[in-house]
């Protein structure tokens, strides 16, 4: 589903949904199923629900929720050239209440190498008693949770 210009609000279904926000600043909500999620140009809120979702911000300060599941959530695009876009991944839940690690490699599609953060909530679900599951970052600028925020290089 394309929303195209103008500020939209698309909502998936049970299935696997493939929602494009195109240009505006667009809400983007996939619900059940393994959703893409693709916000385009503008400032954006995507929502991925209880599946294992990609989520991609694209160019503006976009917000990323990845809820249930495994999700992958990029930021900004590739190669933006210094883009002052500053997009954020939302987790319920202290910062306490997550585990960090890193895989960087070169990415011969992008002509650099690639850090990505993942983000594993603990075995009991912290604070809100839900285990989100294991959560991929990159080309993200800041991890926001319950009690701080924490600037994505932070925790490199």
């Amino acid at each position: 589903m394309d929303g195209g210009t103008g500020h939209d609000t698309l909502f998936g279904g049970s299935g696997n949904d493939a929602l494009y926000g195109s240009a505006g600043h667009d809400t983007l909500v996939g619900g059940a199923g393994n959703d893409r999620l693709y916000g385009g140009n503008g400032i954006d809120i995507l929502k991925g629900g209880t599946g294992d979702d990609d989520l991609y911000g694209d160019t503006g300060n976009d917000r990323l929720y990845g809820g249930l599941g495994d999700d992958d959530l990029f930021g900004h695009a590739w190669n933006d050239g210094g883009n002052a876009s500053n997009d954020r991944a939302y987790f319920d839940g202290n910062l306490a209440d997550f585990t960090f690690e890193t895989k960087t490699w070169y990415d011969s599609r992008r002509g650099e190498t690639v850090t990505q953060l993942i983000v594993t909530d603990s075995a009991d679900g912290g604070l809100d008693g839900f285990y989100e599951g294991k959560d991929r970052l990159m080309d993200i600028d800041q991890l926001v949770f319950a009690d701080q925020s924490v600037a994505f290089d932070d925790l490199l």
